[in-house]
């Protein structure tokens, strides 16, 4: 993602799912795990754990899940945010760009 104003913290939509874990990772890592195929163990990302909390934003649309950043990132910075989870029976199909 393009940071385009000073922040410390990004917020993505989710619906019935279990947050497990948020961590911020090097720039094109998914593409990098992309390129090795299926069922190999993943490289070491440069993992930064991220604090992360979810509010009830509105319990028609789901709720807010925001990563907090260990620092402010810059105004056109890049960053790539790794969120691990496990999906809820009811949850809905969702797509985070």
């Amino acid at each position: 993602m393009t940071v385009l104003k000073p922040t410390n913290y990004v917020v993505f939509d989710s619906w019935l799912i279990d947050v497990l874990a948020c961590d911020m990772v090097e720039i094109n890592s998914a593409k990098k795990l992309r390129d090795m195929g299926p069922y190999k163990e993943a490289p070491e990302l440069g993992n930064t754990p991220l604090t992360w909390n979810i509010d009830v934003v509105n319990p028609l649309i789901g709720d807010a899940l925001t990563c907090h950043f260990p620092e402010t990132l810059a105004a056109g910075s890049e960053v790539s945010v790794r969120v691990y989870y496990k999906t809820d029976p009811a949850a809905q199909a969702f797509s985070w760009m």
